[in-house]
């Protein structure tokens, strides 16, 4: 995404990567919360669209906002805001899900949903709300009370396969969480596995971070200190290490 043209050259602002998504954002964004008038009181819309569109000529490269903010009034003005915008000059759009309200009492807390019908659901409404065909990065709002972090990370990933948005993410989330997330694909057998998710997978995990400092002091790959624990076991008369299993030097034959 170039910065906009009508930025001058003292104006642009440094990007850096977002990750592995191929998106080069500024350092700073444009932050839709308080424009959806609720937590922060009412806004003038029309203040709140200039603003965005200042930002944006001064070289500002995305938009975070969500549902929530306002309850469908923030995406609603950014689209507003974007809308007389050439598409090379419009700034990447990040939003959210999973705070669900009740429209028919607005006034009451929302729920945190992550159901596959939720999400999707969700989804269809930002992209009407925003005026877009993909969102750039979606996100996970809150951690949801209805279905796992496995199952709702699963439905993520397939939204990002079928080209609806960009790339995905977790917001509020704790590291332990994250780490449950991050591992694998979404075709990988492992994330149907119940030893690969959920507590089973917490486990595993904390299991590994107690493996690396043997590894260190033997100078040596997990995989090789894991194959040693297994054939440690009485009754044990041979391991396979799994191709990728690890880094490092090969095992020794007798393995």
């Amino acid at each position: 995404m170039p910065i906009p043209s009508s930025a001058s050259g003292a104006d642009r602002l440094p990007t850096r990567p977002l990750g592995r998504t191929g998106m080069a954002i500024t350092r700073v964004g444009f932050g839709a919360w308080a424009i959806g008038g609720t937590e922060r009181g009412a806004q003038d819309d029309e203040t709140s669209i200039r603003a965005i569109r200042h930002a944006i000529e001064r070289g500002v490269n995305w938009i975070d906002t969500a549902p929530i903010y306002g309850l469908g009034h923030s995406e609603a003005l950014v689209r507003r805001a974007l809308k007389e915008m050439p598409s090379p000059e419009r700034p990447y759009v990040f939003t959210k899900c999973s705070l669900v309200w009740d429209e028919a009492n607005r006034e009451a807390p929302p729920r945190r949903r992550g159901s596959s019908e939720s999400l999707r659901r969700e989804l269809d409404d930002s992209l009407r709300r925003l005026g877009i065909e993909r969102i750039d990065l979606y996100q996970m709002h809150r951690p949801a009370d209805d279905v796992p972090l496995e199952e709702y990370w699963q439905t993520l990933l397939e939204l990002k396969q079928a080209g609806k948005v960009r790339a995905v993410g977790l917001s509020n989330h704790t590291v332990g969480q994250l780490e449950r997330a991050r591992a694998l694909p979404p075709e990988d057998w492992r994330t149907r596995n119940v030893r690969f998710t959920g507590d089973a997978l917490v486990r595993n995990l904390q299991l590994t971070e107690a493996l690396k400092p043997i590894a260190a002091r033997h100078d040596t790959t997990l995989a090789a200190v894991a194959v040693a624990w297994v054939l440690a076991w009485p009754g044990v008369t041979g391991a396979i290490e799994r191709t990728g299993a690890g880094s490092g030097p090969p095992l020794p034959p007798s393995y």
